[in-house]
């Protein structure tokens, strides 16, 4: 048993909607100062399970509608020319933060929700609405290979399909 958790049964009555809005016991929690901490401490099973972990011993799940990460808005923007990458896409995300959208990671649901990998590919984003537009008025689309695709800095990153 030495190495290996215990699976967490107790839930935290938190739970985050499909817009990455959280609540706690069914209660919005406006306080992003403490949202912001709580994310710190988030993480995921084996089976994707999300949970708050403090300590070895303080750990509990939270529901998590779709993804616990918001795409809030995107900004395209030339890097330094000196680092050799061009043209980066700047993601903002619901934790406050900000990263470089991994491009290679971009996929689309049957729903047309855009997703991407976020926090060292340790989790899934989904797109907001407004970041969603943001993004997609830079898709085109290869007739003969039917797929869309992102070109960048002479590249093109297909999206990937989630079924």
């Amino acid at each position: 048993m030495s190495g290996m958790k215990e699976e967490i049964k107790n839930l935290c009555d938190i739970r985050i909607d499909k817009e990455g809005t959280w609540y706690y016991r069914g209660a919005e929690m406006y306080r992003t100062d403490i949202v912001r901490y709580l994310y710190q401490y988030l993480k995921k099973d084996e089976k994707q399970d999300y949970y708050i972990e403090m300590s070895d011993y303080d750990r509990c799940r939270i529901d998590v509608e779709d993804t616990a990460f918001v795409v809030t808005s995107v900004e395209k923007l030339n890097s330094d020319e000196r680092a050799g990458k061009g043209e980066i896409i700047r993601i903002h995300l619901s934790d406050g933060s900000e990263e470089v959208l991994c491009l290679e990671s971009l996929s689309i649901s049957t729903e047309n929700v855009l997703y991407c990998d976020v926090k060292g590919n340790t989790f899934k984003a989904r797109f907001s609405r407004k970041s969603y537009y943001q993004i997609i008025k830079d898709v085109e689309y290869d007739e003969k290979l039917e797929k869309y695709y992102l070109k960048m800095n002479g590249h093109r990153y297909f999206i990937k399909e989630n079924g």
